[in-house]
């Protein structure tokens, strides 16, 4: 599906299908919802182009993030300074330039 890896497509699924699903974001919260060594597992598997857009986060470090796009050309990341996670909420006029810059240099 264009890409996208059925293991993801899975996750989303089974991420957003949980018994009392009005609970998510509780179940997201207490860390139910995160699947280990997710990179490798899951995202790794992507072949589409993928743009990452972090800074600080409450829930994860982004630590392995640079070792993860040396070893996966069809990734990039931007930091968008400052925000904890919901840079398109936090920094909206930054995302947006960030996202266009990223599909015009995938366009060319």
């Amino acid at each position: 599906m264009n890409g996208i890896p059925p293991e993801l497509i899975d996750y989303a699924h089974a991420t957003t299908h949980q018994p009392g699903a009005k609970y998510a974001p509780l179940y997201f919260l207490s860390g139910q919802l995160f699947t280990p060594q997710a990179g490798e597992t899951l995202y790794s598997k992507l072949t589409v182009p993928v743009l990452v857009l972090y800074d600080r986060d409450p829930n994860i470090d982004f630590h392995e993030l640079p070792d993860f796009l040396g070893r996966h050309p069809n990734w990039l990341a931007q930091r968008i300074v400052p925000t904890r996670g919901m840079p398109q909420w936090e920094r909206p006029a930054e995302t947006a330039a960030a996202m266009t810059h990223f599909w015009a240099t995938r366009a060319a």
